[in-house]
């Protein structure tokens, strides 16, 4: 009797501890897969901030640059120079002070020559290979003769407006090469009009009443997006070729018919 009762209250007893282990593995199982999921909902979490924060330098990048520098496309020796840089200014209304702009005088005429003196330059094969052209050798081997587009649009801006006061600048150009100076009048008036149409400043200008009327006029502008004007006349005059001097320019018999244009005829 001792010993069946000592079977049952082993077999009253196994259950009990069977159930307790049962439920802890129960519990550990439980335990697991929540445990996997916060590390994964953690993991998930850090992915999605690193994205987050790699998006915004990107974002901050590009607003930046649209908003502070306008870069133009730079070919490879300007691009390596590092002379493009910001310069924000507002343009004045007034032609005061200014040498560039008023009747002719001996001062203002040596403004626009200094402006534009040594502007023909020494650029690369890669330089002309970047915008696939050709231009003329230089003898020395040295590179070839070329210049920056914006001095060809100051050379057609003092070319207006020496043609505004003829009178002084041409008065012995008559018959053919007065044709041609016109032709050429036009062809800078055609070089600025697509140059201001195609960099298209946006810069915002206001207008006033004139006290004591209802005439309207410009105020002001806001700031112009520049280059550095000083740091990129700079880069180029320390490049200047003079091509009018004999043996600057490679022989014209040495060269292919790449090299040559056909004469206009006159009209």
């Amino acid at each position: 009797m001792a010993s069946f009762g000592n079977d049952k209250a082993d077999e009253e007893a196994e259950p009990l501890y069977s159930s307790r282990r049962d439920e802890s593995e129960c519990h550990c199982q439980r335990k697991r897969p929540r445990r996997y999921l916060c590390l994964g909902a953690s993991l998930l979490y850090l992915l999605l901030a690193v994205l987050y924060i790699l998006l915004w330098i990107q974002f901050y990048k590009l607003n930046s640059a649209v908003a502070t520098d306008i870069i133009p496309d730079l070919f490879p020796s300007l691009a390596r120079a590092s002379v493009i840089r910001k310069d924000s200014r507002v343009f004045p209304l007034t032609v005061a002070g200014t040498p560039f702009a008023g009747d002719p005088s001996a001062e203002l005429d040596h403004a626009w020559h200094d402006l534009l003196k040594d502007t023909t330059i020494r650029v690369s094969k890669d330089d002309l290979a970047y915008y696939n052209v050709t231009s003329l050798p230089l003898a020395d081997g040295s590179g070839f003769a070329s210049e920056l587009f914006m001095t060809h649009e100051l050379h057609c801006l003092k070319k207006v407006r020496q043609w505004i006061y003829k009178e002084t600048y041409f008065t012995h150009v008559q018959g053919l090469e007065l044709n041609e100076l016109k032709r050429h009048v036009d062809h800078c008036i055609e070089t600025l009009r697509q140059g201001i149409m195609c960099r298209g400043d946006v810069s915002l200008g206001t207008y006033t009443y004139l006290r004591g009327s209802i005439d309207v006029t410009a105020r002001s502008w806001g700031k112009h997006q520049c280059v550095d004007f000083e740091a990129l006349i700079t880069w180029a005059r320390e490049r200047a070729v003079d091509v009018a001097q004999p043996g600057v320019l490679a022989q014209a018999e040495s060269l292919g018919d790449e090299h040559f244009t056909d004469r206009k005829p006159p009209h």
